[in-house]
């Protein structure tokens, strides 16, 4: 299962969004690895951006 990543002017907000997306479609839920590796992301900038989406779904 990979994420499509554009060529935008804001690759952490479309790594970040592909992330919601691999999450959305994946059932059981996945590993970093399996989202570092999905979205073509190191595993510590993969976990800063899961860090943040957790932290603004626990403010909305």
């Amino acid at each position: 299962m990979m994420a499509l990543i554009s060529k935008s002017g804001a690759p952490a907000l479309d790594r970040g969004l592909a992330i919601l997306e691999l999450l959305d479609g994946a059932a059981g839920g996945l590993n970093l690895t399996d989202i570092s590796v999905a979205v073509g992301s190191p595993k510590n900038s993969t976990s800063r951006l899961l860090q943040t989406l957790m932290e603004r779904r626990l403010r909305a």
